[in-house]
């Protein structure tokens, strides 16, 4: 049977310096994305030194510059927790505004019941990715975004779970905003109450 490994350095036996993977292949792997601002409705938000965000009862996180022309693609990592258990919700930011119209995704959810059925929108007023729990660890999703900085359709591949309070769901989506335009940040929030959590971005190739 073929095994794989995978190695995170490599070190040269007649030197003292290691050297990550990621330098060896000109820097393909994910590369922490430090947003300038870290703005929210209410409560608070702090981005460390590695560009992760700490939020604490929000009613909105709008996170800025994040994406450039510097990579092609894009990966949000989210962990959240609600004040009450719903829907979450994800816009972009583009020339400083959120952008509240265009979007079109379709996919699939299971729940705990084992229905399957689909999760879709059309031309509405923002995405939404799945459902967001009162338990910390039980709500997150990630998600993966195509060349956001370039003047063309912008589409995304997302992967959420989460619960709403009467049943767990895991949703699979892809969506895109019909009109071109240069992505330059996301704007997250709950479809009630406010919201915690921690919000990771990454840039690769």
């Amino acid at each position: 049977m073929a095994s794989t490994m995978r190695f995170d350095m490599w070190e040269d036996p007649t030197s003292t310096v290691s050297v990550s993977i990621d330098q060896l292949s000109g820097g393909s792997g994910l590369v922490p994305i430090i947003p300038t601002s870290a703005v929210v409705g209410s409560g608070s938000a702090s981005v460390s030194a590695t560009g992760v965000v700490t939020v604490t009862g929000a009613s909105y996180l709008s996170l800025n510059d994040v994406f450039t022309s510097a990579y092609p693609y894009y990966r949000i990592i989210a962990n959240h927790t609600g004040s009450v258990s719903g829907n979450f919700y994800f816009r972009y930011i583009s020339s400083g505004s959120t952008v509240s119209a265009g979007y079109y995704y379709v996919g699939q959810y299971v729940n705990i019941s084992g229905t399957i059925a689909s999760w879709s929108g059309s031309n509405v007023t923002q995405i939404e990715t799945g459902k967001i729990h009162t338990s910390a660890g039980l709500s997150g999703f990630i998600m993966d975004v195509t060349n956001p900085a370039i003047n063309i359709v912008t589409r995304c591949l997302w992967n959420s779970h989460g619960d709403n309070g009467s049943s767990i769901f895991t949703v699979n989506g892809g969506a895109h905003v019909y009109t071109p335009l240069l992505m330059q940040g996301i704007y997250l929030y709950p479809g009630a109450g406010t919201f915690s959590g921690t919000f990771q971005i990454y840039g690769y190739r």
